[in-house]
């Protein structure tokens, strides 16, 4: 399994939009750690989806971001904190205890506020 790891120094990054590399270990254990410091978030969205791997780790992620890696087949794990190579490493054997994974089958609230409105709803504009 190929694995990513948004950085921030030597620990998992709160949000990945915001975060100064990333760490991808491949099936046969090749690490290789980008310097992020100065891209966009759009870009290190592309970079990720280039890289093509089967999973995220990370603290924090915008719900954008999200769609379009899941869109991707990236499987996006967050709200993880520690050492980005022991998640790693847990993630690889099975181990990683996530304290959430995202489902991206419900609409956010903010898209069901406003389908409401738009539909005629008591929150409906005049």
């Amino acid at each position: 399994m190929k694995i990513a790891a948004a950085l921030f120094g030597e620990e998992i990054s709160p949000r990945f939009d915001c975060c100064t590399g990333l760490l991808v270990r491949d099936e046969g254990g090749h690490e290789v750690r980008l310097d992020l410091r100065g891209w966009t978030a759009g870009a290190r969205v592309e970079e990720l989806v280039r890289r093509k791997p089967d999973c995220l780790l990370c603290g924090g992620i915008r719900r954008c971001d999200l769609f379009l890696l899941t869109e991707c087949g990236i499987r996006v794990i967050d709200g993880l904190t520690g050492e980005a190579r022991t998640a790693v490493e847990q993630c690889s054997d099975g181990t990683l205890q996530a304290k959430m994974e995202n489902n991206t089958t419900q609409a956010a609230p903010r898209c069901r506020r406003r389908c409401h409105r738009q539909r005629g709803g008591r929150n409906a504009r005049s």
